[in-house]
């Protein structure tokens, strides 16, 4: 099954009403404006599914909405750029509207049509009863929030608790100065202006620390136009991504943008750093054209030579250039269970960059006898790669993975309780290069060979 990309925000119908304009009215110091032409987008969470739709990806969109003077212009909109949605019907709710009006291209106003609503005790339980039906369907989820009613305290729980529970990854766009309410996600992505609203009395350093121990997300995004962006791990290790030059004023569109494409990026890549420089790019390209979601053209001529451009090597000497501590472990992963998750979510506690060096099935049959794995090769490095604490997962065919050790030559090596330090593999290799090894404690015993056995 092709899984999808749910969308939680508040929805916006954007207006543009473009007129000429040659003289200023003899009445009044303002222009005369003549030759009205209107354009109409959807906004909010809207455009950020309109973005995720120009990378061909399928989305679903839930939001309030009502049948207004504007329901069929929107409808209309999404099911021309086939987005399909999951509409929470909110008595006495309003359509929001966002009307630019344009003179010879540039703004000079804007007119806003909204009443907020909140959520009652209906559409929280109809929310929670589509995302527990659902959940399964999705590869990730966004929270695009712009404080008009839809994003809540509630909502942000369940959506984490689901999300989590089903090791999804939880992305969020952020209105709230709050930020403990989006706690358990695994990125937020604030603009600098948001950034600094948060704990606003607290210096730099004491507000990174308290962002983290309060909110335990794992990645801290922030967004600073043209100048670029930086990501901050649990570790509080800031990361800088150069911007790129934009001489158009208008950035409206590019906050959802960013958070779109830095999605679609980590879906493909699983690699948040070319999911930054993806995002920054993506995000330039829209404050530079006219139209607001994304151009095809330029997102696959850019994809085909940069995103996916899969060089483990250049990968591992980016770590190392920015002098990230990089940690690796190994093992079979058959049958992943909490244990596993425990020992990667530990390991990643200890480094920047956490690589899973994983045996082949042919691999495991020479360590673990004809009748293993349970699971084949794809199953194990799918459930690899989908954990949010995993940089990088690679495959070995060797009886052990040494080989591939000193190719990589971490700072760190992690593994289960059931091996004493002197037997991991890659031992003497650290002690050699100054690097570590760390026994992780065993998870409530859980083991492979124990579910096997209790089959």
């Amino acid at each position: 099954m092709y899984k999808k990309i749910l969308v939680i925000g508040d929805l916006f119908l954007d207006i543009y009403s473009k007129y000429k304009s040659i003289r200023n009215s003899p009445e009044v110091n303002a222009p005369v404006l003549i030759n009205k032409k209107m354009e109409f987008y959807i906004g909010g969470a809207g455009n950020v599914a309109a973005n995720l739709r120009s990378f061909n990806e399928n989305v679903i969109l839930m939001s309030f909405f009502t049948e207004d003077e504007n329901a069929f212009t929107i409808k209309n909109i999404l099911n021309k750029k086939k987005i399909k949605t999951k509409f929470l019907y909110n008595k006495n709710f309003t359509n929001i509207t966002k009307e630019r009006i344009l003179k010879n291209d540039l703004q000079i106003a804007r007119i806003d049509t909204e009443k907020k609503k909140n959520h009652t005790k209906i559409t929280i339980k109809k929310f929670e009863e589509y995302l527990k039906k659902n959940i399964k369907k999705f590869k990730s989820i966004i929270i695009s929030d712009y404080a008009k009613g839809f994003i809540d305290k509630k909502i942000v729980k369940i959506t984490t608790f689901y999300s989590e529970k089903n090791n999804i990854p939880l992305f969020i766009d952020p209105k709230n100065s709050n930020p403990s309410i989006y706690k358990n996600a695994n990125f937020i992505s604030p603009n600098y202006k948001e950034f600094k609203n948060f704990y606003p009395n607290l210096g730099y350093k004491k507000k990174i620390k308290k962002f983290f121990d309060k909110t335990n997300i794992n990645y801290l995004i922030v967004t600073n136009g043209s100048k670029g962006s930086f990501y901050i791990n649990r570790n509080l290790k800031k990361i800088n991504f150069n911007g790129f030059k934009i001489k158009k004023q208008d950035v409206s569109g590019a906050g959802d943008t960013f958070i779109s494409s830095l999605v679609y990026a980590y879906n493909k890549t699983r690699n948040i750093d070319l999911s930054m420089n993806f995002a920054n790019k993506m995000a330039s390209e829209v404050v530079k054209v006219k139209n607001i979601s994304v151009p095809k053209k330029k997102i696959f001529l850019y994809e085909k030579k940069k995103l996916l451009n899969d060089n483990k090597k250049i990968q591992i000497n980016f770590w190392k250039k920015k002098k990230f501590k990089i940690g690796l472990t190994n093992g079979c992963f058959d049958l992943y269970h909490q244990g596993h998750k425990y020992l990667l979510n530990q390991c990643k506690k200890y480094c920047d960059k956490l690589v899973v060096l994983l045996n082949t099935d042919s691999s495991i049959k020479i360590n673990k006898g004809k009748n293993r794995p349970i699971n084949k090769l794809n199953v194990r490095f799918q459930k690899i790669i989908q954990n949010i604490n995993v940089d990088n997962c690679e495959v070995f065919s060797e009886k052990t993975p040494l080989k591939k050790i000193k190719k990589i030559l971490p700072d760190i090596i992690f593994k289960g309780s059931d091996y004493k330090m002197k037997d991991v593999v890659g031992y003497s290799l650290m002690k050699k290069y100054k690097g570590k090894v760390h026994i992780i404690n065993r998870y409530k015993n859980y083991s492979t060979t124990n579910l096997i056995n209790n089959r």
